[in-house]
Order: structure tokens, then C-alpha cells, then sequence
């Protein structure tokens, strides 16, 4: 990998070949006019990019066909940025301040998307594609709100990990017939006044098909505990102790067809399956 602080120049170019590099990151920010990506270009063999820019416009990245992992972190210089030409990109991390970046959704071979902080992206515009399995949206602790309503058909989604996000809505999820693997945690410290307000509804996680595990943590007062008793292939549940009652908990675990443990663990209310059942 050829790692970048500042203006590309020639020397960059030719380190890059000389080394036989395949990757980079580049990392540069700058209030001269007029400057762009344009000398990624002409690397050869370049897969894999990292772009931590400031007033550089990157829209030449959408001609950078060949990449299989691209990142595009921190505010762009206001251009547009389609996406939907990269047909080979496995892996991807947007910036949701990047207002201008359209054709992330159902690029044909993305596998996992992670975007970071909140802003004028929506979750529902970026996801979405024939091999999308995996999804991660990262928060920066302030306490931003995200709605989980309104995503779309993701047929192979089965891993959805939000973090220090106040989740608002999870309809969409009913769109994702084989996710698995759910995390939802809130903003912890100051950010977490956020999620004071009236609490995740947990309804439209009833009778989700393939939902195996469920984290939920920092996210207010849960609502309707026991719509997760006909989620019939939970196998494992762990909610903060201050945002539920105790008795909905034991009632969850006779209501259940496959929890039948638990246990409280630093404030965590912990459910499982036994392994035979």
C-alpha cells in the first residue's frame, strides 16, 4: 500500500509502480482551487482506495472501474460522485455527510457497506444489491438518530450492526427475509440523552423469519418485549436491564419456543438457547 499526505505528485506515481503497489490512501486537505484525482488514473493495477479529502473533488473515482474495496471518508468538495460504473467493489465505507454519492445501491458484487456518522445520506439509499450480506452503520457518539424504515428489498443481507446511532424505526427490517445477526446500541455518555425519548418499538421484529441473534443496548424504554416471542429462531437476546422490566423478560423466556436461559451480567440482560433445543 502507498500511504499519501498531501498533493499527489510524479514521485507518488512512480513509487507506486516501483513498489507494485495496488493500494492506496490518500489523505489531504486543501482550500486550493481546482484540484482533483484525477493522477489515480493512471495507476496500474490499483484495487484498493482509502480517500480522506478536503476540498478535492474525487469525482474521478467513478472511473476507477477496476477497484475492489473503496472508502471514501470525510466531506467531499461538493461534486457528485456516481458510484454505479465500480462493478467489481467488494467492500465499500461512505461518509453519510457525502450528500453527492449516488449508485451504491445494487452494485453487483458489494458485499459489505459500512458507513460512518450521520448526515445527508439516508441508510435506505445506500443499501441494497444481489450480494450485499453485510451492513455496519458506525455513529460518532453525539446522539444522530437513523430510521431503519424505509431500506428496501435486501434478499442477502444477514448481518445489520448499528452503533452509537438512536435507532427511530425498524419496519424496513421486514424487507431483509434472512438477516441474522442484528445489533442496534445506542450513543453511550452524553450522546445517549438521545434516546431518553419514547423507546425502540420492537413490533416489527414479530415473526421475523431467520433472526438468530439481537442486540440492543442504549436506545430508551423498549416497547412490545414480547413481539420477539414469535421471532421462533432467536437463539440469542441481551437488552440493557434499565430499559425493560424484569417480569417481561421471564415472560419473554415462557413465551419463547427456544430461549429458556438468562442471566444478568454488568447491567445486561442476557437470554439464550440451550444447545439441545
Amino acid at each position: 500500500m502507498l500511504i499519501r499526505s498531501g498533493a499527489w505528485t510524479e514521485e507518488c506515481s512512480r513509487i507506486y509502480s516501483e513498489r507494485r503497489a495496488t493500494e492506496v490512501e490518500w489523505r489531504w486537505s486543501t482550500r486550493a482551487r481546482g484540484r482533483t484525482t484525477e493522477p489515480l488514473l493512471s495507476l496500474p493495477g490499483l484495487r484498493g482506495l482509502e480517500l480522506r479529502l478536503r476540498g478535492v473533488d474525487d469525482s474521478c473515482v467513478a472511473s476507477l472501474t477496476e477497484l475492489q474495496e473503496l472508502s471514501l471518508i470525510g466531506p467531499a468538495a461538493g461534486n457528485a460522485l456516481d458510484l454505479s460504473g465500480l462493478t467489481r467493489v467488494r467492500l465499500a465505507v461512505i461518509d453519510a455527510r457525502r450528500q453527492g454519492v449516488t449508485g451504491v445501491r445494487g452494485l453487483p458484487t458489494l458485499e459489505v457497506l459500512t458507513i460512518l456518522g450521520s448526515g445527508g445520506v439516508a441508510v435506505g439509499d445506500l443499501i441494497g444489491g444481489p450480494r450485499l450480506e453485510t451492513v455496519i452503520c458506525q455513529g460518532d457518539g453525539t446522539g444522530p438518530t437513523v430510521s431503519l424504515g424505509d431500506l428496501g428489498e435486501s434478499p442477502t443481507l444477514k448481518r445489520f450492526e448499528v452503533t452509537d446511532h438512536v435507532v427511530t424505526d425498524l419496519s424496513g427490517l421486514r424487507a431483509l427475509p434472512r438477516l441474522k445477526d442484528l445489533g442496534l446500541i445506542g450513543p453511550r455518555g452524553t450522546g445517549a440523552a438521545a434516546a431518553s425519548g419514547s423507546g425502540l418499538d420492537l413490533l416489527p421484529l414479530a415473526e421475523h423469519p431467520s433472526l438468530e441473534w439481537l442486540r440492543i443496548g442504549a436506545q430508551g424504554r423498549l416497547q412490545n418485549l414480547d413481539a420477539l416471542s414469535r421471532c421462533r429462531r432467536l437463539r440469542r437476546l441481551s437488552v440493557d436491564e434499565d430499559h425493560v422490566d424484569e417480569r417481561d423478560v421471564r415472560r419473554l423466556l415462557n413465551d419463547h419456543p427456544v430461549l429458556n436461559a438468562y442471566e444478568r451480567v454488568s447491567g445486561v440482560w442476557h437470554l439464550s438457547a440451550d444447545a439441545g433445543v
